[in-house]
């Protein structure tokens, strides 16, 4: 690990519903690419909104890859119409890391716990909470989960120079993504319900967003700056 350039900012993100605010705040803010790391996506009320917001970035011509854990993908998302709805969508490519094989059941416990958002070469934000309303938002008779998130904003000035934590974070990213347990993950046959459950997740964003425009986000007002940052794998 290698001490960042003084300049980096930072904001901490403590509770279930602010941990849902940023996140939808940075999924507005891209312009270009989203890069998602997660172990468990459900199709949930706090999942969901994730869902929507990043069909919605996908359709104006946002990049977004997502690479979720195989076994938690298995049960909880690749079969969600929601889900499949994104997914079909020519800006959005999924990775699985290390798909359930009956024939290698000894991997099965090779899991993959990284969370982290990537947002353009502009910020990321990294820390314990799964997509998914146990850990996002304050809805109905959720369980609560207690975890941290650290939201890393890099000011124009920083933005593509050499040493920075965002930098090694995409780094890391380009080198998990090409491992040969992650596989693409593909969905491109006709469905009416698929059809349905996008209209649904275009719908959710419209109701949302009118209600919370994130996209007027002031991130340096938002955020503190760090003397540096040092971001640790392995």
């Amino acid at each position: 690990p290698v001490d960042s350039p003084a300049g980096e900012r930072f904001r901490l993100i403590e509770t279930d519903e602010d941990a849902l605010e940023w996140r939808l705040r940075a999924i507005e803010a891209a312009r270009h690419s989203i890069v998602i790391s997660t172990f468990d996506f459900e199709d949930n009320d706090g999942g969901r909104l994730v869902m929507a917001y990043l069909l919605h970035a996908a359709e104006r011509g946002v990049r977004v890859e997502i690479l979720l854990d195989g076994f938690y993908g298995f049960f909880n998302t690749f079969g969600e119409e929601h889900f499949k709805a994104l997914v079909k969508d020519p800006n959005v490519r999924i990775y699985k890391y290390n798909k359930i094989n009956a024939f290698l059941l000894y991997k099965s416990n090779y899991r993959m716990h990284d969370k982290y958002i990537i947002i353009d070469d502009k910020l990321y934000l990294l820390g314990g909470r799964n997509l998914s309303s146990e850990f996002l938002g304050d809805f109905t008779d959720k369980k609560h989960s207690l975890d941290r998130d650290i939201l890393i904003y890099e000011p124009k000035r920083l933005r593509g120079a050499d040493g920075t934590s965002l930098q090694a974070l995409q780094n890391y990213w380009n080198s998990i993504r090409v491992l040969p347990t992650c596989k693409e993950y593909r969905y491109t046959r006709h469905s009416r319900k698929v059809e349905r459950a996008a209209d649904t997740l275009r719908a959710l964003y419209r109701d949302y967003a009118a209600m919370h425009p994130y996209e007027k986000t002031h991130w340096d007002t938002a955020t503190s700056e760090a003397e540096s940052v040092r971001l640790i794998s392995g």
